[in-house]
Parts: structure tokens; sequence; C-alpha cells
């Protein structure tokens, strides 16, 4: 009886380990996924004040090459 206890204590100590381990994996996955979208957001800011700064210098060609790289138009 007591090895059954201790048996079924140790699978569900394991089991919980186990779940643990998947949660944290989740969660590093879902931060890492919001970094990358945060910098690639914020690069695609930058191209856009740097472009609109071209055309403010009458440099057209420039200001459309970094349009041409944005990825997603930011809101601001």
């Amino acid at each position: 009886m007591a090895r059954q206890v201790r048996q079924s204590f140790l699978l569900r100590w394991v089991w919980c380990r186990r779940l643990d381990a998947e949660i944290a994996y989740a969660k590093a996955v879902e931060i890492a996924r919001h970094a990358a979208w945060t910098l690639k957001w914020e690069k695609d800011v930058l191209l856009l004040q740097r472009a609109k700064y071209f055309e403010r210098q009458g440099r057209a060609a420039e200001a459309k090459a970094d349009l041409d790289q944005i990825t997603e138009i930011p809101l601001q």
C-alpha cells in the first residue's frame, strides 16, 4: 500500500514538473514573439520617419526606397 502511494505521489510530482516546464516554455515563446513584433514595428516607425524627412528635403527616391522597406504601416 505504501509503495502504491509513493508511486502515485511520484507520478503526480513528475506530471506537475512537466506541466510547469511546458507552461514556462509557452510563456517564453510568447514573450519572444512579442519582442520580435515590437522590434519590427519600431523599425517600421523609424523608416517612416526617415521617409518623411527625405520627402521634406526633396529626396523622393530615398523616401520611396524607405517606404518600400516598411512591412506594415504603423499607426501614429
